[in-house]
This record gives C-alpha cells, sequence and structure tokens, in this order.
C-alpha cells in the first residue's frame, strides 16, 4: 500500500513538473515569436497517437517480453493515463485559452473535450467498481450472473412448492406469489444498488418475515433458506448494477 501511495506521489509530482515546464516553454517560445500553435498542434496530435497506440498494446500482451520489449501493460496504462491529462495542458496553451470559433475548430474541439472527459470518467470509475464489487464479498463474473440467478429462482420455488403437482395452499405458496415472484424473475432495484441503497432488501425482508407465524414447524427452515436466497439474490443484483 505505501508503495503504491509513494508511486502516486512521485508520478503527480512529475506531472505537474512537466506541467508547468510545458507552460514556460510555450511562454518563453511565444515571446520569441516562435509558430508556438504549429509546435503545440504536431505535439498533442503525437500524444494522442501515443494514447491510442495503448489500445495496440493491450491486443498484443501475448507478446514475450524477451523478444518484444514494448513495457508491461501497467506501465502502459500509467503512462496512458498522465500522459492524457497532459493532453488537457498542451490541448490548452494550443487554443490560447480560448473558445475555438469556426466549424472546423470546433468540431475538432468537440471530438478532443468529449473523449478527454471519457476518459476522466472512465478512470473515476476504475478505481471506484472494484472498490465497490468487493465492498459485499465475493466478485461475481457478470457472464455467470444469469446461471446463478436462475439456480436461486428455481430453489426457493422449489422450497415454496409452487411447482408441486398436488400444490396445497400455504404461506409459502402465498409468500412467493404476492412477495418473491417478481423478485426472483430477473434483475431488481439497480437504480438503488447503485446509490449503494439497502432500502429494497430490508423492506422485502420484512414482508416475508411477517409470514413466519402462519408457518408450521416443518417449513421454518425453508424460510429461513429463503431469506438466505433473498441476500444471495440481492448480491447478484448488486453486482449485476
Amino acid at each position: 500500500m505505501k508503495f503504491h501511495a509513494r508511486r502516486r506521489i512521485w508520478s503527480v509530482g512529475v506531472f505537474l513538473i512537466v506541467a508547468a515546464s510545458l507552460f514556460l516553454v510555450h511562454q518563453l517560445l511565444e515571446a520569441s515569436h516562435f509558430p508556438v500553435s504549429f509546435i503545440s498542434g504536431w505535439l498533442l496530435l503525437g500524444m494522442v497517437v501515443f494514447l491510442a497506440a495503448f489500445g495496440i498494446r493491450k491486443k498484443v500482451s501475448f507478446l514475450p517480453a524477451s523478444v518484444f520489449p514494448i513495457g508491461t501493460a501497467a506501465t502502459w496504462l500509467q503512462l496512458h493515463l498522465y500522459v492524457g491529462l497532459l493532453t488537457s495542458v498542451v490541448f490548452a496553451l494550443h487554443i490560447g485559452l480560448r473558445f475555438p470559433n469556426g466549424f472546423v475548430e470546433s468540431t475538432l474541439a468537440l471530438f478532443y473535450f468529449g473523449t478527454f472527459l471519457s476518459g476522466v470518467v472512465g478512470l473515476v470509475l476504475s478505481r471506484l467498481i472494484p472498490r465497490r464489487l468487493t465492498a459485499r464479498g465475493e466478485e461475481v463474473l457478470f457472464e455467470r450472473i444469469p446461471v446463478f440467478r436462475k439456480q436461486v429462482r428455481e430453489e426457493v420455488e422449489e422450497l415454496s412448492g409452487v411447482h408441486s403437482e398436488t400444490p396445497e395452499p400455504s404461506a409459502l405458496i402465498e409468500v412467493y406469489q404476492s412477495q418473491l415472484k417478481f423478485f426472483f424473475t430477473g434483475p431488481r432495484n439497480l437504480l438503488n444498488h447503485l446509490l449503494y441503497s439497502e432500502r429494497p432488501r430490508h423492506l422485502l425482508l420484512q414482508h416475508v418475515q411477517g409470514y413466519r407465524h402462519f408457518l408450521s414447524e416443518e417449513e421454518q427452515p425453508k424460510m429461513d433458506r429463503i431469506v438466505q436466497l433473498i441476500n444471495t439474490k440481492d448480491h447478484l443484483d448488486f453486482h449485476y448494477a
């Protein structure tokens, strides 16, 4: 943990030094009547090409480092992040800290702003989502969630007895039909999960637990298992969201 913190401080320090250097060099060249917009434009283009090359680097991760010493994917990712942030400095210097005018300038600026903001959003999400996914137990592969959801639903249906050949009226069937059927047939409460709210699960459990005094002693263990499966299904929905 300390290593990552030190590396982050060092990287941010280098970023600030490079950003300040770019600004000073730009001011000196501008004072010397150099074509600074031409230079900053080519520099920005080169940085964008380098950022695009990260996608190619990820696709050739299988190449042996001994034959193709092109650096690790982790190193490329760090460079991608900080070079991407530096493009904002170069872009601001390139346009002279003014709003672009004309169709071509405005279109190029719009494309740049859209790409830069998507990168910033991606950076924030890449830092937040893994932490959020591990906040509620073991992480689940997205592709496997529908399979697990189906298994949980089938077990709940078996416990409640809704598919038995001669179903007799019972509190378990009633609670499944009125409270659980909708919950178990698909992903639910996605917005609440994104907001990290567990209120819908607590309300559902309150409704379900209210049926306990209608259950026989033989049905109580089944209700206990159904409560566990409600929590499991809610966990799957959280990871799905």
